[in-house]
């Protein structure tokens, strides 16, 4: 699970370096999303935009740093 972790670390980092953005929560979200998919992708693992979504939408709820914001999904 080398891989996993790998993502929960790199869904964090990307969370908490956008939390003092001014952008909206969405807006944050899909930045984190892309930039965890663009991490992973550097480091050898090709992760999908549901799992790369997962592991931000955790990473959000576990980080100290963030307010507990629902994220809406478009379906």
């Amino acid at each position: 699970a080398l891989a996993w972790e790998l993502l929960e670390k790199v869904a964090t980092t990307a969370v908490e370096s956008l939390v003092s953005q001014n952008l909206d929560g969405k807006t944050k979200f899909d930045l984190a999303t892309k930039n965890v998919q663009m991490a992973m992708q550097s480091a050898g693992f090709k992760v999908n935009d549901e799992a790369a979504q997962t592991a931000v939408q955790s990473a959000y709820e576990k980080s100290e740093l963030t307010p507990t914001v629902e994220i809406k999904e478009d379906k």
